[in-house]
């Protein structure tokens, strides 16, 4: 029966959906360095009233994980200020259906037969509005002592209920079993329902005892409880990548050495040539760049982390091109270097009639400038400049005449 209770409960209340296996979601609006989401309810109460006296309705419970709880129906975003891992706990309770009336028992009337035999029990119950909604006058107890037990699994949805207890006596009029007496409509016995609240489910009973009558009322309650945790997860934000790069302006037919950012293992580096990122030019590791114009060009790289879609703020690059260098011509010798470990100097060397050297810097494998300096007029004999101590490692060089520009690299290790 109780099952039966419980399909039809399901099937008035339209929430086949309540067999879900997932009784809420996560929709994720933000969850890198912090968190904000909204929770999806999937058993709403589509505006249900409460029943006076029968039912509660919908209540709720959520514990955030985040040291804050709601008892609302849908609570408003969730807001979390640090990463780390949050358990997210739902409950909610169905109250919608109220009192079923499954089973009356009398246990003692006070009404006898009027020949020495014993009585013929019947029972009429009646609502609020004086409805009779069950009658067993053609289902009595004939010349029976009591116990007498009936099963009416009524629907008690508008209380109050009265019982009348009566004994078929067709001589003289039936007599009520409250008081043996024969006036009509006679003495009911309230049918007291148990207190309202959703701890009140299942099965409840409870004694009466009206003047000669005593009744025990056995009531059933369907309601629903579920109950579900979840678990949401603020991840904390990538570091923004260490660029590896040979700092330097370059013409336009120059060769630029490849960027190199630092990436986290399982992390992938999207390069922008736009600050707002909207859409990535290229990814991985390593960024190759080849100008088709003279101008100042900027590039972002950003870490991205497909387990947790966070991305690292930025780091950038800035290239100067300049138009394209002119050819040298035959007669002309290139400015040429080379690195002088004992000495820590750069020995250059350089003859043209047409143009002077006119700057020199030297940069470590991070584009910092660690030596310039100005050349005058130099253009027909060898130079050695000494440069500041170096660590070992890789440097390169910048030679700048006054129409060329050279780039080199050179080791350092001692």
């Amino acid at each position: 029966m109780k099952k039966f209770l419980l399909f039809c409960f399901m099937f008035i209340a339209g929430k086949l959906a309540l067999f879900s296996q997932s009784h809420f979601d996560i929709q994720v609006y933000h969850q890198c360095d912090s968190g904000k989401i909204k929770l999806i309810n999937h058993h709403p109460s589509n505006g249900y009233q409460p029943h006076f006296m029968t039912t509660t309705g919908f209540r709720y419970s959520w514990n955030f994980g985040n040291g804050q709880t709601s008892t609302a129906e849908n609570p408003p975003l969730v807001k979390y200020s640090q990463p780390g891992t949050y358990n997210i706990s739902y409950s909610v309770t169905i109250d919608t259906v109220g009192f079923y009336l499954n089973r009356m028992t009398v246990t003692r009337v006070g009404c006898t037969d009027p020949f020495g035999g014993k009585p013929d029990v019947y029972v009429i119950i009646r609502d609020n509005d004086g409805i009779e909604v069950y009658n067993t006058f053609n289902n009595q107890f004939v010349n029976t002592s009591p116990p007498y037990t009936w099963e009416p699994q009524i629907l008690l949805k508008n209380p109050p209920y009265f019982v009348w207890v009566w004994d078929d006596d067709p001589v003289d009029g039936d007599d009520n079993c409250v008081d043996d007496s024969e006036n009509q409509p006679g003495a009911s016995t309230l049918i007291l329902l148990p207190p309202n609240n959703p701890q009140h489910f299942g099965t409840t009973t409870y004694v009466d005892t009206n003047n000669m009558v005593i009744v025990e009322f056995e009531f059933y309650k369907p309601v629903l409880q579920f109950s579900q945790q979840k678990t949401f997860t603020v991840y904390s934000s990538p570091a923004v990548p260490t660029l590896n790069y040979t700092y330097g302006n370059y013409h336009i037919n120059d060769p630029i050495p490849p960027v190199i950012a630092s990436i986290q293992n399982a992390n992938v580096a999207y390069w922008y040539d736009d600050s707002s990122f909207v859409q990535p030019i290229d990814t991985g590791e390593v960024f190759y760049f080849h100008p088709t114009g003279n101008g100042t060009f900027t590039f972002w790289v950003r870490q991205y982390n497909p387990t947790s879609t966070c991305y690292s703020p930025a780091a950038s690059v800035t290239f100067e091109i300049y138009g394209a260098a002119s050819v040298w011509e035959g007669h002309e010798r290139k400015p040429s270097f080379s690195y002088d470990n004992i000495e820590n100097s750069l020995n250059l060397s350089f003859f043209s009639p047409t143009e002077k050297i006119v700057d020199i810097q030297v940069f470590n494998s991070l584009g910092q400038v660690l030596f310039k300096e100005k050349l005058r007029n130099y253009n027909n004999s060898d130079i050695s400049i000494n440069l500041p101590n170096l660590t070992d490692g890789i440097y390169f060089v910048k030679i700048e005449t006054s129409k060329h520009q050279v780039t080199g690299k050179f080791v350092v290790k001692h």
